[in-house]
């Protein structure tokens, strides 16, 4: 806290007061100040964790489609061999 010279050795309650306001005003603003700067460094590193994550669901999402048509045609193809298979 700056030292200020006052005329008399007493603090008054409202000049304490008012003082610990200013100097609890900056500190909180200090304080909000590094919180942003922490979260804004916290979310920029998980941005590429999150794209990943993203393009892997993806992935999944079309290798499971992928893999249904596969067996989709796996069971048309046993159809046409039965078929083949009885007439001759």
């Amino acid at each position: 806290m700056p030292k200020t010279k006052i005329s008399s050795e007493l603090v008054t309650k409202s000049y304490l007061t008012s003082t610990l306001k200013i100097e609890l005003d900056i500190f909180e603003s200090k304080i909000e100040e590094k919180i942003t700067k922490f979260t804004d460094s916290i979310l920029t590193a998980m941005d590429p964790l999150l794209k990943e994550l993203e393009q892997r669901q993806e992935d999944r999402e079309l290798a499971s489609y992928q893999n249904e048509k596969v067996n989709i045609q796996l069971g048309d193809h046993e159809k046409r061999i039965k078929v083949l298979e009885q007439t001759v």
